[in-house]
């Protein structure tokens, strides 16, 4: 169970994952913003929609990131983790690495006899790179946890508060105030159940409730004029046919999942403003007079003061009243809320919109992938070429299963020819320490490996910036030279990209680790023959 769990981890990759979601949600939030300023002339109810939509899609960013694996990730992410071998590599990438070849592939590709496995790695490199991602990734873990529970301590204290207030409140059943609800309900179309509480104090009239509605009026609401009492209610009854609650609540708790974007908390702030403005024009469209109205938010707000730190919604913040006032005065506003139709197209295209940002996939990175696999199909068969070569030279035949691969290689086949590399590391004697394969140490080996760290590069990484390494490198380094590619993962796109690897066009490419290696300078002799004075087997030897 274990190993399965560990294998889904990896699969995922949970640190791109998260990098990929918290930046993704600046980004569907700040275009959110943008359609609500260039659509300031929109109705209230339309601004508050657009907002809503953005944050509720907030949870569904991760999960569309990690259903679609065929996608290619965006061009920022962290991973971390052994990816090479025997060498440990924790690495901050912009270009996130994607597994090619996934654990939980390679059983399922173990099962039709390929015996795909990852290549082993030393347990003291394991323990120290679960040190590692523990220290750095545990501890964001650990700090995102604490500010999720902080907001979620704050919302459930104002749920509590208002639980609080309806055990100590007073059913209204006063027949004049349930007849003015059960008129504000006919006008509103509403069918739910809302029950009239009275409060002891001097509170400012708020409403609360997802499933169960409430509405609560201060004690002094028995002297108000029936004209107070009818726009209290109306202003009210429209939070509950906009379902406002409901969203507050999502919204609330979308904030405790990104506390740590400030686009999250403007956006509250956005909707609550634009919700009231949306009751309002509710109100107004209702048949009450805008002066009449205003005067009496006016009047609320200066004779009561609202209840702090609760999960209600109150009539007449004095946040924003001026503003609030001045938008119910304003004729030339739209105040009409947008119809069924417009809403479900609108809910629509965010979806698309965030599935899109999710994805974060091009045209043009689709086009650039297939350039540099027609580069690796070309450079393949030019590998082959030289394996056959070899073989002849050395009076050997090649392995079906290198002829498979080279097959594979001129294809373009990724899958296979990740897959079949994954195989070799794990059987041939350069890799594994534990019964190797001594029928894969060919003369086709070294050709054979190219390929593969060329094609392992260029299917993990971004198109993008495979480009930028492949060009920067080697449009850095002078004609003649010579490229020590170091380990066998820095030679992979140098050496399939060049001009010609084999002619040493426009330099000589090699690793200085496998020079100590017999087999791997008689390659060299092979390939580069006089144009590189080379260490003979005598002095391999001696060294």
């Amino acid at each position: 169970m274990t190993t399965v769990l560990n294998e889904l981890i990896e699969h995922i990759n949970f640190t791109g994952v998260v990098l990929d979601t918290a930046l993704k949600s600046f980004v569907v939030l700040a275009l959110a913003g943008g359609v609500c300023l260039c659509l300031r002339r929109l109705p209230a109810a339309g601004r508050h929609l657009i907002w809503f939509m953005a944050v509720a899609s907030l949870p569904c960013l991760p999960f569309v990131t990690v259903m679609t694996p065929t996608w290619h990730r965006p061009l920022w992410s962290i991973s971390s983790g052994p990816n090479a071998g025997n060498e440990l590599s924790l690495t901050l990438e912009l270009n996130p690495r994607a597994n090619s070849v996934s654990s939980l592939e390679q059983s399922a590709l173990a099962n039709k006899d390929l015996r795909l496995r990852s290549s082993p790695i030393p347990s003291h490199n394991r323990r120290l790179a679960t040190h590692v991602n523990f220290t750095l990734l545990g501890a964001a873990v650990v700090i995102w946890i604490i500010g999720v529970l902080a907001v979620l301590y704050s919302f459930f204290r104002a749920r509590h508060q208002l639980r609080i207030l309806e055990l100590t409140s007073i059913p209204l059943e006063e027949e004049t105030v349930a007849n003015l609800l059960t008129d504000v309900c006919r006008t509103f179309g509403l069918r739910r159940s809302i029950t009239l509480l009275l409060s002891t104090q001097q509170l400012m009239p708020v409403t609360w409730g997802s499933r169960k509605h409430f509405i609560l009026l201060p004690a002094q609401s028995e002297s108000w004029s029936l004209e107070r009492l009818r726009i209290v209610l109306l202003h009210e009854g429209a939070h509950v046919k906009r379902l406002d609650c409901l969203t507050q609540t999502i919204t609330s708790l979308v904030c405790a999942l990104y506390w740590f974007n400030p686009l999250v908390w403007l956006a509250a702030r956005s909707m609550r403003v634009e919700r009231e403005r949306a009751c309002d024009d509710l109100v107004l469209n209702g048949g009450c007079k805008a002066s009449e109205y205003a005067s009496q938010l006016l009047e609320i707000a200066r004779t009561f003061h609202s209840i702090r730190g609760t999960a209600g919604i109150a009539v007449a913040r004095s946040s924003k009243l001026e503003q609030r006032i001045t938008a119910i005065v304003d004729d030339s506003r739209a105040r009409r809320a947008p119809n069924v139709v417009l809403v479900a197209l609108g809910c629509t295209l965010a979806l698309g919109l965030v599935a899109g940002i999710a994805a974060q996939d091009t045209v043009e990175m689709e086009a650039l992938r297939k350039q540099q696999i027609k580069q690796l199909q070309r450079f393949s068969a030019a590998k082959q070429d030289q394996a056959f070569k070899f073989a002849t030279a050395a009076n050997e035949k090649i392995l079906p299963e290198f002829q498979t691969f080279f097959n594979a290689a001129i294809k373009g086949d990724v899958q296979t020819v990740t897959n079949l590399y994954a195989d070799f590391k794990r059987r041939h004697a350069q890799y594994s320490s534990q019964n190797p394969d001594p029928s894969l140490s060919t003369s086709s080996w070294q050709p054979v490996l190219e390929i593969s760290l060329a094609y392992f590069d260029v299917a993990a990484g971004e198109p993008n910036y495979t480009r930028m390494a492949v060009s920067n490198i080697i449009g850095s380094i002078p004609a003649g030279s010579i490229y020590f590619g170091g380990t066998d993962p820095g030679r992979g796109l140098i050496t399939a990209f060049s001009k010609s690897q084999i002619a040493g066009d426009p330099f000589f490419t090699l690793t200085q680790n496998a020079l100590a290696d017999t087999t791997y300078l008689e390659y060299l002799r092979w390939t580069y023959g006089a144009k590189l004075k080379l260490p003979s087997e005598e002095d391999s030897k001696k060294c």
